[in-house]
């Protein structure tokens, strides 16, 4: 039974997506307006409110930006020191 489990693991993995290299060309869906976001590590949709994308930048681990969905800017959040070190770099914002 192990060795038919990981045959099977095996043929699953070969026969999807899974090791696909094909990527859709880059699409442009318009600019970012706050020009403090010049490297975001990450985005992610707000859970409350749907209609608000929250971005944060490579290596600051106390600044929050808040986008609507055309890349305009709507808020800003800007966190005490105290909950994370300033040197901290944050890779993931969910």
């Amino acid at each position: 039974m192990r060795y038919f489990l990981i045959i099977f693991s095996f043929w699953l993995l070969f026969n999807t997506n899974s090791f696909s290299l094909d990527f859709d060309s880059r699409q442009n869906k318009g600019k970012i307006e706050f020009d403090e976001l010049d490297e975001i590590s990450g985005l992610v949709f707000g859970i409350t409110n749907k209609d608000i994308i929250w971005a944060i930048n490579d290596g600051r681990a106390d600044e929050i930006y808040g986008i609507d969905r055309n890349g305009k800017s709507l808020t800003y959040l800007n966190f005490s020191k105290d909950i994370l070190p300033s040197d901290t770099d944050i890779e993931d914002i969910a």
